[in-house]
């Protein structure tokens, strides 16, 4: 597993292992060399940080999961001073794991080093409850049921990443593109403490220094979603640790997290999740 300096283990067995983490670099400097001692995923509940590794820099918010190799040396920079960064960390058996990515690309466990193809996926929502799921399971110390979960949600993981494996046929000159990512990496920082507040385009827009048409043209085409949706998805997030915790008031809860009423969060949450927020809490409360 990844060592990361604050980690809480929740389940350990040889096919499965789930931590909950907590970033231990307060400031904004690149972080001492790390190594992840075996192919892991790590999944932000919060906060944003850039990863160095391999000559890549890969941005991490809770949008997104993270994946790492054996023995892949890598470096954590955060992107927000006083913005906490935590999440959960996964780790199941090479065996297991290279015949879930077997399924997708068998020439991709040619390198036991190299089991995963990608450095990091967006995450859909059902992603974000099945990995609920797996808390609530190895918070309860079942352990049949955690490692079921957790292979499950590994499995829909790389399904997903697969998917999404689409390489775009236009090309752009390697200054555009260095200049759309930073242009996307700025909106995501300034979102990551502002995302709950009441947001204006043309404000979001301001603050960093681009046109609303050219932020939603390059979002889009750097992430595959509208800026709105994305905002939707990080508060989408914290309400599911919320429901998980059995918030019962969804009023407070849409007003928390910079819904005009219940009724929109309600809305908003169904369309994305595909049931409403009582049936999701109901899930991951019950016994």
């Amino acid at each position: 597993m990844i060592q990361f300096h604050t980690s809480h283990s929740l389940h350990r067995s040889p096919l499965v292992r789930v931590a909950d983490y907590e970033c231990a670099y307060p400031g904004m400097e690149l972080s001492r060399p790390m190594v992840a001692a075996c192919a892991s995923l790590a999944l932000p509940r919060c906060g944003i940080c850039v990863v160095h590794t391999e000559g890549k820099i890969v941005r991490a918010d809770p949008n997104h999961v993270l994946f790492f190799n054996r023995n892949q040396e890598f470096r954590i920079r955060h992107l927000a001073c006083g913005c906490k960064d935590c999440g959960t960390e996964m780790a199941i058996d090479h065996d297991v794991l290279a015949e879930i990515i077997r399924e997708h690309d068998p020439r991709a466990v040619d390198d036991p080093d190299r089991l995963f193809a990608f450095t990091h996926s967006p995450i859909t929502p059902e992603i974000c409850v099945a990995q609920r799921i797996v808390l609530k399971h190895s918070h309860a110390g079942e352990a049949l049921e955690t490692e079921e979960a957790a292979i499950d949600l590994v499995e829909r993981i790389v399904a997903a990443s697969y998917e999404r494996c689409v390489v775009s046929t236009r090309q752009h000159r390697p200054d555009t593109n260095r200049a759309h990512a930073d242009l996307v990496d700025n909106a995501k920082v300034w979102l990551a403490t502002r995302y709950r507040d009441v947001l204006a385009l043309d404000c979001i827009a301001r603050a960093i220094a681009t046109s609303p048409y050219h932020l939603c043209r390059i979002f889009r085409q750097q992430t595959g979603m509208t800026l709105s949706r994305y905002i939707h998805r990080l508060r989408f997030n914290e309400a599911v640790e919320r429901l998980a915790a059995g918030e019962h008031d969804l009023t407070r809860l849409a007003l928390h997290l910079g819904f005009s009423s219940h009724s929109h969060f309600s809305t908003a949450f169904q369309r994305e999740f595909h049931r409403p927020p009582s049936a999701v809490r109901e899930t991951l409360t019950r016994v």
